[in-house]
């Protein structure tokens, strides 16, 4: 049986935070460790992570944003299989058993699954992301210029062998965030991702009383399409380091 370790970072959420670790530590797949990287959190997180003890292994940083938290998290692996949990989303108890089932039929770089909706308090919205399938070269969408359907970064699994040689990224200011982007496009660039049509796992979105649905882990809405822009093209530089 192979092992994976369920990598949750985490930054002043400690609202959420010990439903990720019960969601992670129930899984039913006896091989699963679990990994918490607390990026300088001032809200009792540390508190709440350190109630676990051993049960999960933890490692307490210096705020230094996403990619930091991502940098040291893919360094710490040491399994070959690896889910990187947003700390306010939650997964199934089977999620890990599922995925590695069909890790088992391939040479996948990445196995991805849809995640259900739910609002801050945990109720279920009624939908899921992404709502459109993946193509079967997901890889083919990213080398013409075009995002393929993705699930936000708690619905991907990855080979962590895939996963170091996309990180570590750069920690300029535009990728204090975004290293979700850079696993999730980056490591489909690598080779062939499988896609699990079915919900293993729930993502919390948030809303502000002044703008609406605000999406955890992402920029402000002025800032987002520069980021982007930036973030495209170290992806097309990637990919032509990668021959594609």
């Amino acid at each position: 049986m192979q092992n994976v370790t369920i990598v949750i970072c985490n930054y002043n959420y400690g609202r959420f935070l010990a439903g990720a670790i019960d969601s992670a530590l129930a899984q039913d797949y006896p091989a699963t460790q679990v990994l918490v990287i607390d990026d300088g959190s001032t809200d009792g997180s540390r508190e709440i992570i350190e109630s676990y003890g051993c049960r999960i292994k933890a490692l307490y940083k210096q705020n230094g944003g996403q990619v930091s938290a991502y940098n040291d998290a893919v360094n710490m692996i040491d399994t070959e299989f690896v889910m990187l949990l947003d700390s306010d989303d939650l997964l199934y108890a089977h999620a890990v058993s599922k995925v590695m089932r069909v890790f088992e039929t391939g040479n996948f770089v990445k196995v991805q699954f849809r995640l259900d909706v739910i609002d801050p308090s945990g109720k279920p919205s009624g939908t899921y992301v992404p709502h459109s399938a993946a193509p079967c070269d997901c890889g083919g969408p990213l080398r013409q210029g075009w995002l393929y359907p993705s699930p936000p970064a708690s619905g991907n699994a990855y080979r962590t062998s895939a996963l170091k040689r996309i990180f570590p990224v750069p920690e300029a200011e535009i990728n204090r965030y975004g290293a979700d982007f850079y696993a999730i496009y980056g490591v489909a660039l690598l080779g062939a991702v499988a896609t699990i049509p079915e919900s293993l796992g729930a993502y919390r979105v948030h809303r502000t009383e002044n703008s609406g649905i605000d999406f955890a882990n992402s920029e402000s809405n002025d800032k987002a399409p520069k980021a982007l822009t930036k973030r495209w093209a170290i992806l097309r530089q990637m990919a032509r380091a990668f021959g594609n």
